[in-house]
């Protein structure tokens, strides 16, 4: 991008329509300019099986309070400390599906047949300790794949998809219930099930009143939302917020009749909540951000993807960044920037080379032309100003460009040519005589115009 200096080497142009012209063999000035920064699209940072150096399926995330980010992948546990990435294999070299950390590190995990933790020896190292020989005899050989892990209170619960195994004081209970992974709200600890939730109690998860308003939703998806309520997402691609502290009969509402109409057919994997009531939708080849009132803010394009996203792990970090998997990459959408960015996603064309800004207007200046900001997540080309637009100068309340084929005004979408010359780079202004500035070419050296009456 083409980026003023504080000082720039200016060359004078010859000049005509309301401009008188005088030519000077040289000139040299000095022009501060503060560029500006305009910003949408979010950042993604890809990590590739050959950075990361795993298998190519990743399931599950979790990050310990030093903000360590810990994944389980087909080859073990890999560990990334935001510098480096380590892998963490099981003994008998199994694939992991599951994990959770708890307040001292230990790093549970879920694997096929298998369930136990990581935790580091006197030298730094991990070393893997099964809690298979403290379930009892008779349900070792039921320990089917462990899908998901959830630390509540102080006890360790795993689940596969016919039992959930509870590891508290070093000791195993058995409940014998069917779920498909687990969610907390409210200090409460709930197992999640196609047709509804059930919440621990009294050392036994239990049915909810709130049930019989999702008889008939089949739930594909639930997410934490606000303190008080539940994303969930059902086998139609509908979405619905569930709040259990809600009055009997109007514990679950519709998100939003406009984005469910949208969500019927596109191929959504999962959902999930972000900060400021944000909800980041995830598709088979893109991510879409929505508003809490369901208006679409932006988006992470599929070019941008190798592969497409599988059903693995989305998760939202400490610093508010969505991670999710791809076919062998892994990738980090950054959310908690305030950095983003417009690209031909927005509507620009070509190499921006200058931005500009007039009151409430901007403006991308690419060699294509002059790109008009519409809206938050738009840009349109202003006709009449194809061609390379060098820079933008705001002299004397006024914005002009510096373009091509000569020199432009800018009055909003209204362009007034003010000069017509091949290859105009650059202006420079004279803060005492405001009807005169430089103007530097390409090739035909400085000139000074001086604005008629």
């Amino acid at each position: 991008m083409y980026q003023p200096n504080n000082q720039q080497f200016c060359t004078v142009v010859k000049c005509n329509s309301n401009f008188t012209n005088m030519r000077f063999s040289l000139l040299v000035l000095f022009l501060f300019y503060q560029p500006i920064v305009f910003a949408q699209q979010l950042f993604v940072q890809p990590y590739p099986i050959e950075v990361y150096k795993g298998a190519n399926q990743n399931s599950d995330m979790a990050q310990d309070e030093q903000g360590v980010i810990y994944f389980a992948n087909n080859d073990g546990v890999l560990k990334y400390d935001g510098t480096s990435w380590d892998l963490i294999p099981l003994p008998n070299k199994n694939f992991i599906f599951s994990l959770a950390i708890d307040a001292e590190g230990k790093i549970y995990v879920g694997s096929q047949s298998e369930l136990g933790y990581f935790q580091k020896d006197s030298t730094g190292i991990y070393q893997y300790h099964s809690l298979m020989p403290q379930l009892p005899v008779e349900h070792r050989k039921n320990v089917k794949d462990i899908i998901d892990i959830k630390i509540f209170e102080n006890g360790v619960f795993f689940s596969d998809f016919e039992n959930v195994y509870l590891y508290l004081n070093g000791e195993f209970t058995i409940l014998n219930t069917k779920g498909f992974g687990f969610i907390t709200q409210q200090n409460q600890l709930y197992l999640v099930r196609g047709s509804g939730l059930s919440v621990y109690k009294n050392e036994s998860f239990q049915s909810m009143d709130f049930n019989k308003e999702l008889e008939g939703i089949t739930i594909y998806w639930i997410a934490e939302y606000t303190q008080n309520s539940f994303l969930i997402l059902d086998d139609k691609n509908k979405l619905w917020v569930l709040n259990p502290q809600a009055p009997l009969h109007s514990k679950l509402q519709p998100f939003s009749e406009n984005l469910n109409a949208r969500l019927k057919v596109l191929p959504i994997v999962r959902i999930t909540s972000m900060n400021n009531g944000t909800i980041a939708i995830v598709l088979k080849n893109e991510v879409h951000f929505v508003s809490k009132n369901g208006e679409p803010l932006y988006s992470v394009p599929k070019d941008l993807f190798e592969d497409d996203i599988r059903d693995g792990f989305v998760y939202k970090d400490m610093q508010h960044n969505l991670w999710l998997n791809a076919n062998s990459i892994i990738l980090q959408v950054t959310t908690s920037s305030p950095l983003s960015y417009y690209d031909k996603q927005n509507g620009i064309k070509g190499t921006i080379l200058s931005l500009g800004k007039k009151d409430q207007h901007q403006y991308a200046g690419t060699t294509y032309g002059i790109f008009y900001k519409e809206s938050k997540t738009s840009f349109t080309l202003l006709p009449g100003t194809e061609g390379i637009v060098w820079n933008f100068y705001n002299f004397n309340q006024n914005l002009y460009v510096a373009h091509g084929s000569g020199v432009l005004e800018l009055q909003g979408k209204k362009i007034i040519r003010l000069i017509s010359h091949p290859h105009v780079l650059s202006l420079c202004e004279f803060s005492k005589q405001p009807d005169r500035m430089i103007m530097g070419t390409y090739n035909t050296g400085l000139w000074l115009t001086e604005k008629k009456a």
